[in-house]
């Protein structure tokens, strides 16, 4: 994939689905998302944790997951694009495959519509963070140490969606 400077979330989300497209799936989809949830559950703390480590915090650089002291900064950037991709692979494509955790197809499909709107939103705002990212990284990880700036929203915006869905999943499981 070429990702254009200018919308490089736009594309990682296509790019997302297409990618699904080529393994869809064929029993229940549910562990993706769970997948998908757990490893965002420790992206916060993780961010903190680097804009630490990039002010010099040894016990942070220490505890990163994921990525070295010495490449958080490269790791950070790609972190607005990985999360979108992951929001098509991982959690909208897996909305169908939902009918086999026993979910009525109206529950499915107000599950998926609610989604669906939330996705322009939050790409706009993983393109935002990308943008920052990109031009003041400085400025960036000093706001990750303080739980703040776009791709710290981010991950807890998604995290929330993620956990949204999984509890609507669970109260419409007959």
């Amino acid at each position: 994939m070429t990702t254009s400077y200018k919308y490089p979330c736009h594309e990682a989300y296509q790019k997302g689905l297409t990618d699904r497209q080529k393994y869809p799936f064929v029993s229940s989809s549910l562990y993706k998302i769970r997948e998908f949830q757990r490893r965002l559950r420790r992206l916060p703390d993780n961010l903190i944790n680097i804009g630490n480590c990039s002010a010099g915090n040894k016990n942070a650089c220490n505890s990163l997951r994921g990525c070295d002291s010495y490449d958080i900064a490269i790791y950070a950037k790609r972190m607005p694009r990985n999360i979108t991709y992951d929001l098509a692979f991982k959690l909208v494509s897996a909305l169908p495959s939902l009918e086999h955790e026993g979910l009525a197809q109206n529950d499915i499909d107000g599950i998926t519509a609610y989604v669906n709107s939330q996705i322009k939103r939050l790409i706009d705002l993983a393109e935002q963070a990308s943008r920052e990212l990109k031009s003041n990284w400085k400025q960036t990880a000093r706001d990750l140490r303080f739980g703040e700036g776009g791709v710290y929203e981010l991950s807890l915006e998604v995290l929330a969606l993620l956990d949204w869905v999984m509890t609507e999943v669970e109260l419409c499981k007959p």
